[in-house]
């Protein structure tokens, strides 16, 4: 495995682990509002934009290696894209319900296209091109 294969790899699951604690800060901001568990969903979703872009510079220095890991940044360059979106559209929530869901279903997205991320790259280190 490439130094920026494993790289990205690691990124990927911190990018998971992130998501996934967002996710249930998400969920119980759902159920009962409360400052500190939304100012902890904030902070855990600027480590995920964080850690999505640094995920992307990994896929790039991969693509310059080999030609055929270009669809892996492409699919790398989509997280931070979405998490910006995602930020924006946290900070703009305030009272409006619609933003509201569609911030989770962009959070929805989100999870199903880090976890993707980290199985193409599983694939590829097996070897399953």
């Amino acid at each position: 495995m490439t130094p920026a294969l494993s790289r990205l790899k690691t990124t990927a699951l911190v990018i998971i682990g992130s998501v996934l604690i967002q996710l249930g800060l998400g969920v119980a901001l759902l159920t009962s509002y409360s400052n500190g568990l939304a100012k902890a969903h904030s902070g855990f979703g600027y480590i995920t934009l964080l850690a999505s872009i640094v995920a992307a510079l990994f896929a790039f220095q991969l693509s310059k290696a080999d030609s055929s890991a270009k669809g892996l940044f492409f699919h790398a360059l989509s997280l931070p894209v979405l998490a910006i979106i995602q930020t924006g559209l946290g900070e703009m929530i305030g009272g409006s319900n619609g933003l509201k869901w569609l911030h989770v279903a962009l959070g929805i997205a989100f999870v199903g296209a880090a976890v993707s991320l980290y199985t193409l790259l599983d694939k590829r280190i097996r070897g399953h091109r």
